[in-house]
């Protein structure tokens, strides 16, 4: 599998940061310039989210309303998009400066405990495992989509069950999916949507695909998204840092799937960047999570590459 240029012309800024060569924020090289800063004027006035650690709030320079999700055709909510044990996110913490840019340019992983999580029941883990559906795990991108994910699935007639927590990482997610794993089996299709909360140690994220692998086996398809983090509250040097990270991070991935034919990648980042002076403003609401529009276009292209086949069929002679 080829790696997306954008991300390999930039594996080499990542490359010197993990030989300790530049730990601090480097400045922007040309391929990343087009889409370093937030889009101007009209960026809202969100809160930060808790996915991505330290924060600094933005001063407000306009108001934005996102554009409903163009969901046309959805059935009716899935039983398991019902199915949370807990409230969908209040955002009623305050951001506060970072300490430090830490080793990686982009702050250090605040303690996520207390965030909010969206994990359906067991009941429901067991009826979307027994009809082969799908089993997701996310950070706080899977807290605000999933359920418009399970919206869209259902009305092709597959069940979703989820595990979504805001600023977890992904080691602990793959804890998750392993005890998972053991006590309710796992369908034939698994949906990783993590890695946002890795662009403050990227070098481990490698070794957490392969465990991915390891416990999910070749007969399972584990279908993952590209990271695209680039915080518009910070300073333009962290938002640097950020996007050399996710790039280091989304290197990992392809070169994984270069190795283990069974995992399908999401070109989220890719989508983003084909067109960031205006994708980039009007898919995302902070730099990292999706607006409404944003939402439903990064939610059909994982429910497009899902509802392919699993293996590409021969071409008629």
């Amino acid at each position: 599998m080829e790696i997306p240029k954008q991300f390999s012309r930039r594996l080499f800024s990542a490359l010197l940061v993990a030989g300790g060569m530049a730990v601090g924020v480097a400045a922007a090289s040309p391929a990343t310039s087009a889409w370093t800063a937030a889009p101007p004027t009209n960026m809202g006035a969100a809160a930060a989210s808790p996915t991505t650690g330290t924060r600094t709030a933005a001063p407000t320079t306009g108001t934005r309303t996102a554009a409903p999700p163009t969901n046309r055709g959805a059935a009716a909510a899935s039983p398991a998009i019902r199915a949370w044990t807990t409230a969908p996110p209040a955002d009623t913490w305050v951001a506060v400066p970072p300490a430090d840019t830490g080793r990686y340019g982009s702050g250090t992983l605040d303690s996520w405990a207390g965030y909010s999580e969206r994990i359906s029941t067991p009941q429901i883990i067991r009826a979307v495992v027994a009809q082969d559906g799908i089993l997701a795990f996310g950070d706080s991108i899977g807290v605000s989509t999933f359920a418009d994910l399970a919206t869209r699935l259902y009305s092709s007639g597959t069940q979703l069950a989820m595990n979504a927590k805001s600023g977890r990482p992904t080691a602990p997610t793959v804890d998750i999916l392993s005890r998972w794993a053991t006590l309710y089996h796992l369908p034939t299709r698994i949906l990783m949507a993590v890695g946002t909360n890795d662009i403050f140690n990227p070098p481990g994220f490698a070794a957490q695909i392969n465990r991915v692998m390891t416990i999910t086996g070749p007969d399972v398809v584990v279908y993952w998204p590209e990271i695209h983090v680039s915080r518009w509250e910070q300073s333009a040097g962290v938002q640097v840092a950020d996007q050399r990270n996710s790039d280091w991070l989304n290197v990992q991935l392809h070169a994984a799937a270069a190795r283990h034919p069974n995992l399908r990648i999401i070109s989220w980042a890719s989508f983003l960047n084909q067109k960031p002076g205006s994708r980039i403003a009007a898919y995302l609401s902070d730099g990292v999570h999706p607006s409404a529009t944003g939402m439903a276009a990064r939610n059909l292209l994982i429910s497009q590459q899902i509802q392919l086949p699993s293996v590409t069929p021969t071409p008629a002679r």
